[in-house]
């Protein structure tokens, strides 16, 4: 027996995907949720690709796949700029391109939203971002803590370690994030330039959780993939998770403070130095040649 697809008349649903030079994973990803139960009203694709493919056989998702910038901030905050005329009461998906969709899993967005009615923002608990006990080190240093997707005072988010249905949090992973559109209508995304921007997930819904509730809901079910294409190296991440904490500190109304930032920075890059020594201790020596 074939699914049958709901086409949702109370409810707009508008998805957003930001993508570059992942051909094969965007096709992955919209097969997925041109399989939804509860299909999208309309589905962006802000594309940032080195050559610009226009998107076919699609035709279920009222698909429009446009050219942009690249930079995870600018092409989200060109997919809210091409949204102003959608009603306020949508709610807009935040998707990665590198996903794989349960096929009710939008219908259980809005099942999550109209079960919660003060809550603005949904998201899944994917498995990266599941954490276990949060090492001695790394809790001295305030990078973790034991509370489950918070948001410390060094700007340091932890993961997501209940697992029970629904749970209040303060920020939500960035490769499946939904709201309310009325609560994000006048937010933009920061850091505004080119290349991945380090954190823009954890400010944007941050501020979003400031002045109303965010949950993750164990009921989503997701893979990310996490394809391995346009991803930071290690000290590089160092680098930009530590600008990104630092701009936390100018929020208003945040509990994130410079003298919790520094330490944290100091913390990281120690450890991170440490991790990479005890890589390369454990690298073995490069045999020798006989040379008699």
């Amino acid at each position: 027996m074939s699914k049958v697809k709901i086409e949702h008349q109370m409810t707009n649903h508008i998805v957003i995907i930001c993508t570059r030079n992942r051909p094969k994973s965007l096709r992955e990803m919209l097969t997925t949720l041109q399989e939804q139960i509860l299909l999208p009203h309309l589905t962006l694709v802000i594309d940032s690709s080195d050559q610009f493919q226009p998107l076919k056989y699609f035709n279920k998702l009222n698909l429009t796949h446009v050219s942009s910038q690249k930079g995870t901030s600018l092409q989200r905050n060109h997919g809210l700029s091409l949204i102003k005329s959608q009603p306020r009461e949508s709610i807009i998906h935040f998707f990665d391109d590198d996903v794989i969709l349960e096929s009710n899993y939008l219908l259980n967005v809005e099942n999550s939203f109209n079960q919660n009615c003060g809550v603005v923002g949904v998201g899944a608990r994917t498995p990266d971002n599941l954490s276990s006990s949060p090492k001695i080190l790394s809790r001295f240093f305030l990078l973790d803590s034991k509370k489950s997707g918070v948001v410390l005072k060094s700007g340091a988010n932890t993961g997501f370690k209940k697992s029970k249905d629904v749970y209040e949090v303060d920020w939500l992973p960035g490769c499946c994030m939904s709201y309310r559109f009325n609560s994000i209508f006048e937010l933009r995304f920061k850091g505004d330039r080119e290349g991945v921007v380090w954190g823009e997930d954890v400010d944007f819904s941050y501020r979003v959780g400031l002045c109303a509730p965010l949950v993750i809901d164990n009921n989503l079910k997701i893979i990310h993939k996490r394809s391995i294409q346009n991803r930071d190296r290690k000290w590089e991440r160092v680098l930009e998770s530590s600008k990104h904490r630092i701009r936390m500190i100018n929020i208003p109304g945040g509990r994130v403070a410079l003298p919790h930032v520094l330490w944290s920075i100091l913390g990281e890059i120690l450890l991170t130095f440490a991790s990479h020594l005890k890589q390369k201790l454990k690298t073995p020596l490069p045999r020798l040649r006989n040379l008699s």
